[in-house]
């Protein structure tokens, strides 16, 4: 017998006797929760083994289809530039970015950051805030 053998023996009785202990000590409650993932990890190995299988598969036909170029020049990145436009002067609250006129498909239109309003597009007041346990509001 040589080592190797010797060593998987051991790591076999080892194995054996503790999931004994384990067995002996553990509830049922436990038990039916160990022996539910074991399964499900055992059940999972022959999905996952069809599912890279066919990926695989899939890979090698399509290289076998479609042979690569031999040497491609590397395609040049495309270059976007977008440039903004000023406000406009004459802009009213009720406008937001350029006329029609001034509009064009590559500007885009200044920003304007939100106004915080309520459901009658009244500016909204200062927040109470009050502590459930606590006395005084906190504004």
């Amino acid at each position: 017998m040589t080592w190797r053998n010797a060593l998987y023996m051991f790591l076999l009785v080892f194995v054996i006797t503790l999931a004994l202990i384990i067995g002996w000590r553990l509830s049922d409650q436990a038990m039916a929760v160990i022996i539910g993932v074991v399964a499900g990890v055992a059940a999972s190995i022959p999905t996952s083994l069809i599912v890279v299988w066919v990926a695989l598969r899939s890979r090698l036909n399509a290289a076998a289809v479609a042979p690569r170029p031999a040497a491609a020049a590397p395609a040049e990145p495309q270059v976007i530039i977008i440039h903004s436009m000023p406000a406009s002067p004459d802009s009213s609250p009720f406008r937001s970015g350029p006329s029609t006129g001034q509009r064009s498909l590559t500007a885009l239109p200044a920003y304007a950051p939100p106004q915080a309003a309520g459901l009658s597009s009244r500016p909204l007041g200062a927040r109470n805030f009050t502590i459930i346990g606590g006395d005084d509001a906190i504004e």
